[in-house]
């Protein structure tokens, strides 16, 4: 299920710089849920889109570079206790976003990491980031259908904590 986030708040006459802090809580989850006609289901791979990932790309390796320097940029994404309980409560299998660390963070000082303290070890839920959701979301958005069968099959590293999520999406 994707919650294309970044073309809601569009819609709505608010459109947060996706190179900025901006939280995403479970209330406005639930609100895009609503407006695009997509329950949360039980099991549901939860895609977030923010917009970050199409803001970073459009950037030249120059701006990039003096972001990198002032210890930029920031990026919209998940926070608060909310998160976690929606999660749980819907019961959720697995959450990505197309941001950098899938909570919210600040330029300079970056993210707290409190939800991947809460969601890993407490609920064993796995975690993507940062995923390229803007062709996905714009299909989603044309046919008005944001559910899809979403495969995703882990490299085979023994010992590692992480790998690239080989991720394919079909609708």
């Amino acid at each position: 299920m994707l919650l294309d986030v970044a073309r809601f708040l569009a819609g709505h006459g608010a459109e947060p710089d996706p190179l900025d802090r901006f939280v995403i809580d479970g209330p406005l989850l639930e609100r895009v849920a609503q407006a695009q006609a997509s329950p949360l289901r039980p099991g549901d791979v939860l895609l977030v889109r923010t917009g970050w990932v199409e803001a970073y790309s459009a950037l030249g390796s120059v701006e990039r570079e003096a972001m990198a320097a002032a210890g930029k940029p920031g990026s919209p994404g998940l926070y608060g206790a909310s998160i976690p309980r929606l999660l749980w409560d819907n019961r959720i299998a697995a959450v990505a976003a197309d941001n950098p660390s899938l909570e919210a963070a600040h330029p300079v000082i970056g993210s707290d990491l409190s939800l991947h303290r809460a969601l890993i070890p407490r609920l064993g839920m796995p975690l993507g980031e940062p995923w390229k959701l803007a062709e996905l979301a714009a299909d989603c958005a044309r046919d008005g259908r944001y559910s899809m069968f979403l495969t995703s099959s882990p490299l085979n590293l023994p010992g590692a904590s992480g790998s690239p999520a080989n991720t394919l999406a079909l609708k």
